[in-house]
């Protein structure tokens, strides 16, 4: 019955045609109201439901399948639903997807990251991989305004210059200044710990200590030394080193190669794709009339500036 439908659709066909018209290469195969599907599209479709898995049938359900297939889509356009926003967006994104896909395949597995690529990158960026020298220090602190006078801020530098002579008397126990940090420090946070104000990392951030006192911390050498007393507009300070971390450089192994070549890799992705980007509709003059694109009714979903129109490129805009 499906090959008696096939038959009698193609001596419908053909009975209008001319000789001429039966021995072209890419002939008519099938007439739907106003629309021609020649042998070619026709062989491309078949092609494609192949390559898909999706051909079971014989040939002349094919060509019913390929039938009942041309209704539905008049149908739908009957209804207007080709004019539907949305399944429009849906389609021109997937072309938009397959365009990239087609250019970018192709250079795409061309791409390679060198190992001297990854080599100059760790090198480039090794403050990236460096964990700077700590050291970590028990602290006493005398507050003395600047508004006091010479006489009573020289007491207060006094009152610490005598920790030194007393520290043999700490016991081995003890953190840091021990009990003396009770004593001899106005610190809120450390004097119940013997001073110890926890770790400081070289230059990784900035301490609500002054920066002579800081600077004091790293010039330390080994554990137990301790720093002058050290004048600040706030006060006096004394410093113990209770211990230290040298600097650490991670090594370049094959996990942080494995890192690096992804981030390389990801970078020339994006800057090649950015690359055909900026080639596609350059020969195509864009004109925007800025007048009337004032006049839409543009709510913004989000709370970040969103880019002007003016900075996209190569456009020209009129009032």
């Amino acid at each position: 019955m499906i090959g008696g439908f096939v038959l009698l659709l193609a001596q419908s066909w053909f009975a209008g045609c001319s000789p001429k018209e039966e021995i072209e290469t890419d002939p008519v195969v099938i007439h739907f109201g106003d629309q021609l599907i020649r042998l070619s599209e026709l062989q491309m479709e078949l092609d494609a439901w192949t390559e898909q898995g999706a051909m079971s049938v014989s040939l002349d359900q094919f060509a019913v399948q390929y039938v009942e297939r041309l209704k539905a889509l008049a149908e739908a356009r009957t209804l207007g639903l080709d004019q539907d926003v949305e399944l429009r967006h849906q389609y021109e994104n997937l072309l938009i997807g397959r365009l990239k896909q087609q250019q970018l395949q192709g250079q795409l597995a061309a791409l390679e990251i060198s190992d001297q690529d990854i080599e100059v990158y760790y090198d480039s960026n090794l403050d990236r991989y460096t964990k700077e020298g700590q050291v970590r220090v028990a602290l006493l602190y005398l507050s003395a305004s600047d508004k006091l006078d010479e006489e009573r801020r020289l007491a207060i530098k006094e009152r610490l210059e005598v920790v030194p002579s007393l520290i043999d008397e700490i016991p081995s126990e003890a953190r840091g200044f021990g009990a003396y940090a009770m004593e001899y420090s106005e610190e809120a946070t450390s004097r119940f710990k013997g001073g110890d104000i926890g770790w400081m990392q070289s230059g990784a951030i900035s301490y609500r200590w002054p920066e002579s006192v800081v600077q004091a911390a790293f010039a330390l050498q080994s554990v137990g030394n301790l720093s002058p007393v050290i004048e600040a507009v706030d006060g006096f300070y004394l410093l113990m080193m209770l211990d230290s971390r040298d600097t650490q450089v991670r090594p370049l192994d094959a996990s942080l190669r494995t890192s690096i070549h992804r981030k390389l890799f990801n970078q020339e992705r994006t800057n090649l794709t950015e690359s055909i980007q900026a080639e596609w509709g350059m020969d195509t003059p864009v004109q925007v009339n800025e007048t009337a694109l004032s006049q839409l009714n543009f709510k913004s979903t989000s709370d970040v500036p969103a880019q002007s129109s003016k900075e996209l490129s190569g456009m020209h805009y009129s009032n």
